[in-house]
């Protein structure tokens, strides 16, 4: 399916998973630790300050703010990046 999420505030952790498509919005968002995993072409947006443990199989694109520690598995043309 595909839905747009977006978030403000703040939490230990989260964890977000896109199946088919669809964008979460979550820069306004903190959390110490946050899983993603995208199986489709969603894109997702957080800040993160610990943790950060990515999937993506697909097309999905994660772009994150902060300066956490980062473990990627990469299955196809998605693309992670730090953003100011």
């Amino acid at each position: 399916g595909s839905g747009d999420v977006k978030l403000a505030g703040e939490a230990k952790k989260q964890e977000i998973t896109i199946q088919g498509s669809g964008d979460y919005s979550a820069r306004d968002f903190k959390s110490s630790e946050c899983i993603v995993k995208i199986f489709g072409s969603g894109d997702v947006t957080v800040n993160v300050t610990d943790s950060l443990d990515i999937t993506i199989d697909g097309s999905g694109d994660i772009s994150y703010a902060g300066s956490p520690s980062v473990n990627q598995s990469i299955f196809g043309s998605g693309d992670v990046k730090n953003i100011k």
